[in-house]
């Protein structure tokens, strides 16, 4: 017999004894035999292995359970998660042993952010620490708000867009993934920032651009946001009101001279009063007249535009277009760029009107090469005015985004653009231009100094008879209504202050005054100042259908619904005179609600409803009134020519009345003409 003893450690005596092993195990017949070996093989687990973690990132928020993929496991282990920065060990909350090649453990929610490995334990002692590791990490959390607000056409982008990672660290990427940028702007980004810079586009109505921009941070994490930026339609902001009755001007003397050869002219203008007397825009009068600079509308009446320079008595250039500008409701965009250094002399002065050069001239005289012009010299440079005393050739007209380069000749699209939806020439926003050392751009936004210069050049004007009415919202980019000149019997009545006041006359001829704007739907509000009566003269204020009168006193009584002035407060309805509401007189101020939808026009006493006026109202319709014996009155359409006291804006926030808006009316301007009429 041989009795053989294997163990990998030491048997302690007695621990093999009679009393573990079965009786009649070992007898003696079987040792006789020799066939009884007793062997005892003690052998201890070998210490388990980890192959795989199913999960690399854990959500502190919610936790997680981590499949553990090895060998060697043995029911039950003990499983923790080694914060590899500080040592901590954190107990897995629930622990299931599949095999003793898979476990799973419970990652517990609410712990300390970073970086873990996983070590398993079993139950004799023996153990191991994953090679992987598991990010216990949240997505990166946007600080930047959804909304970016927004930003005007053509203005520099410069937007930061910051998204953090738990640890308070920057996310180290960013990038588009739905969506599209504005054209212009990009996208760009590192470990500190993402920034959307560029240039924002030209639009032709405020737009809104939506896209998704991804942060992504350290640990591979992602978190999108859906931001909205608009990029809003630049608009002119203000004009000034040029009346020549007032004698209205502005005037600078440079300190020197600038480029005489080189230079460029652009403003817009909405022409008034259409005279035989010439309206000069720019103008240089110097040494008793010898020497003249013009650019202004043309004497006679012909309302041609007409470029003039002569030196010592002597013309070096004349140009006279045959185009007429003669719509009042209308802005005109008047760009002249001069270069006489050019050899081929038609490409010496290039005049252009909305964008289009003129070739067209009744009366064509090029100057010679080289030719040094009398504006832009240190002598009064006058806007507005024949000379700096403003003795004649005033303009009367609205002036808006006046410019002056010194020392380039710019085309049109510096200053202007073709709208791509309606195909119209509009004024965009003047940037990144030069302007040269004279050079001037007065928008005419600061009511307290309407002379102010905006180029950067502090080239400012002196104004002359100019004051804070005189500013208006009545722009190329809202145009309001005015009173037409075209449409009034202009032997009886006489329109100024920007076409919005009418005098009537002091004969028995009665005057006409009707709108620039017709309307066929939508609401509208509009006021008149009574300034001034005989108390005996019957004025009718309200409105006519433009399709059936015409400028005559009988036309207009036939065809108006209208508000009279008399002892009892009559109303005139296409003749027929009945009773209706107050009196007014003198400083009284009458509104009008005409709802064209429902066919209704309300009219109002100092800011007092009357009831309504009229009913059945259909076909288009403008505001009219008509008197004579020396009436006076105002039409605020939206920019008064008098003195506001209270200033109240439709819901849109246009116009300035003095009376609020009846709710759901709207100044009468070409904005809210294209959204409601």
């Amino acid at each position: 017999m041989a009795l053989n003893k294997t163990t990998q450690n030491a048997i302690d005596d007695s621990a093999i004894t009679t009393e573990k092993i079965e009786d009649g195990a070992v007898t003696a017949g079987k040792l006789a035999a020799g066939d009884l070996s007793i062997s005892k093989t003690l052998l201890l687990n070998a210490a388990p292995t980890i192959s795989s973690l199913d999960t690399s990132i854990v959500l502190p928020s919610s936790g997680a359970t981590i499949t553990i993929t090895g060998t060697g496991f043995v029911s039950i282990p003990d499983v923790r998660f080694l914060n590899t920065s500080t040592g901590v060990r954190i107990q897995a909350s629930t622990i299931g042993f599949t095999s003793s090649t898979t476990i799973t453990a419970a990652f517990p929610s609410g712990q300390t952010v970073g970086t873990y490995k996983v070590l398993v334990e079993n139950p004799d002692g023996k153990g191991v620490i994953s090679t992987s590791t598991i990010s216990y990490s949240a997505a990166p959390v946007w600080s930047t708000a959804a909304n970016l607000g927004s930003i005007e056409e053509g203005d520099s982008v410069n937007i930061q867009l910051l998204a953090y990672d738990d640890d308070s660290t920057a996310v180290s990427s960013y990038s588009l993934v739905a969506g599209s940028l504005p054209s212009g702007v990009t996208l760009s980004g590192d470990s500190s920032v993402g920034s959307l810079t560029g240039t924002a586009p030209a639009v032709d109505a405020d737009t809104n651009y939506t896209f998704t921009i991804r942060a992504t941070d350290d640990e591979s994490q992602t978190s999108d946001r859906e931001f909205t930026l608009t990029v809003t339609n630049w608009t002119v902001a203000n004009s000034l009101r040029f009346d020549d009755g007032s004698s209205d001007y502005l005037n600078r003397t440079p300190s020197g001279a600038g480029n005489l050869r080189t230079m460029t002219f652009s403003f817009w203008m909405k022409r008034c009063n259409f005279t035989t007397d010439a309206q000069r825009v720019f103008s240089i009068f110097n040494n008793s007249g010898a020497d003249q600079f013009w650019l202004r509308m043309s004497d006679g009446g012909n309302d041609y535009l007409d470029f003039f320079s002569q030196t010592s008595s002597s013309q070096t250039l004349r140009l006279v277009t045959n185009a007429r500008l003669r719509d009042p409701s209308a802005w005109y965009h008047i760009v002249v760029a001069v270069d006489t250094t050019q050899a081929t002399d038609t490409n010496r002065i290039k005049i252009y009107i909305n964008g289009t050069q003129q070739t067209s001239f009744s009366t064509t005289s090029y100057p010679s090469q080289n030719t040094d012009l009398e504006w832009n010299k240190a002598i009064a440079n006058i806007i507005g005015a024949q000379q700096s005393s403003g003795s004649s050739e005033f303009i009367d007209m609205y002036l808006a985004e006046v410019c002056f380069i010194d020392g380039t000749a710019l085309d049109p699209t510096s200053f202007g653009e073709t709208d791509t939806a309606s195909g119209i020439w509009k004024p965009k926003k003047i940037s990144g231009l030069t302007f040269g050392t004279n050079g001037f751009y007065l928008p005419f936004t600061n009511s307290a100094s309407l002379g102010a210069d905006s180029s950067g050049n502090s080239n400012d004007f002196t104004v002359n008879n100019l004051t804070a009415i005189d500013q208006t919202t009545d722009t190329p980019t809202n145009n309001y209504a005015t009173l037409n000149p075209l449409a009034a019997n202009s032997t009886t009545l006489t329109l100024s202050e920007g076409n919005l006041k009418a005098t009537f006359p002091n004969a028995g001829a009665g005057g006409i005054a009707t709108s620039t704007f017709g309307v066929s739907s939508g609401k509208w509000y509009w006021e008149i100042l009574i300034l001034g009566n005989d108390g005996v003269t019957q004025p009718k204020l309200g409105i006519v259908p433009v399709e059936t009168f015409t400028n005559t006193p009988s036309s207009i009584d036939a065809a108006i619904y209208g508000y009279t002035y008399g002892r009892n407060g009559n109303k005139s309805i296409l003749g027929s005179v009945s009773s209706y509401g107050a009196t007014f007189t003198n400083n009284d101020i009458i509104s009008f609600a005409l709802d064209m939808d429902a066919g209704t026009l309300v009219a109002y006493k100092n800011g007092v409803s009357q009831g309504t006026l009229a009913t059945s109202i259909s076909g288009t319709m403008t505001p009219a009134f008509t008197a004579y014996n020396g009436y006076v009155e105002s039409a605020n359409f939206g920019n008064p020519p008098f003195t506001i006291s209270s200033g109240n804006a439709d819901a849109n926030g246009y116009g300035n009345f003095e009376y609020a808006v009846p709710s759901g009316y709207f100044a009468l301007n070409t904005k809210n003409l294209a959204e409601y009429g």
